[in-house]
């Protein structure tokens, strides 16, 4: 279903068995049923399932229900370092959220397959560095976690010098200048291809 800014979510209908819903029970249960990025980003309580005139699930009258999230138990946690605030900037850009914190997943977020691909592709492109899309699918699917991972590939892949070029260009950049700087980058690939 479409999201508030127009973006796609999966989203799960619940007719919860006496009145009961305890977010550790549903996380639970999918985390052994289904994929990380398949999972639901928000869940909509009903006492019922809404029935057309043909005694099939309404979806029209399921769409119009609010939506709610799982609020995160664990601490928010800000960025610590600039691989860490250039995803964060990603990261809000894609989901439409602010403060993410670096322990929340990408799909516990909001997040689904095509926008953890799109994540992946505008990382590799600011970065310089080849993500496999599968990364955000296999745990890799954290800021922290994808900072690690970014980190790893530039210290491989680049000498000492080119390494802390990046770093001290992007470090002093506030959050507004690293999603300029990500929206000039998009645009420059954008013409390119």
């Amino acid at each position: 279903r479409e999201g508030r800014n127009g973006e796609k979510r999966l989203v799960a209908y619940v007719v919860p068995k006496e009145n009961s819903f305890r977010k550790d029970e549903i996380e639970h249960w999918t985390a052994g049923r289904v994929e990380p990025h398949m999972r639901p980003s928000a869940f909509v309580l009903q006492p019922q399932m809404p029935k057309d005139g043909k005694g099939r699930i309404d979806r029209r009258r399921l769409a119009m229900q609010p939506l709610w999230g799982f609020d995160y138990e664990s601490p928010h946690t800000a960025p610590r370092n600039p691989i860490e605030e250039c995803i964060a900037a990603c990261w809000c850009e894609l989901l439409n959220k602010q403060n993410p914190s670096i322990f929340e997943t990408f799909f516990d977020s909001g997040g689904h397959s095509l926008l953890g691909t799109q994540l992946v592709s505008r990382l590799s492109q600011l970065f310089g560095v080849s993500i496999a899309p599968s990364q955000i699918f296999r745990g890799t699917d954290t800021i922290e976690r994808l900072a690690d991972h970014i980190e790893t590939l530039l210290l491989e892949t680049a000498t000492a010098e080119e390494r802390d070029t990046v770093l001290t260009e992007i470090a002093p950049l506030s959050d507004e200048q690293l999603q300029q700087m990500i929206a000039a980058e998009r645009a420059l690939s954008a013409g390119t291809q």
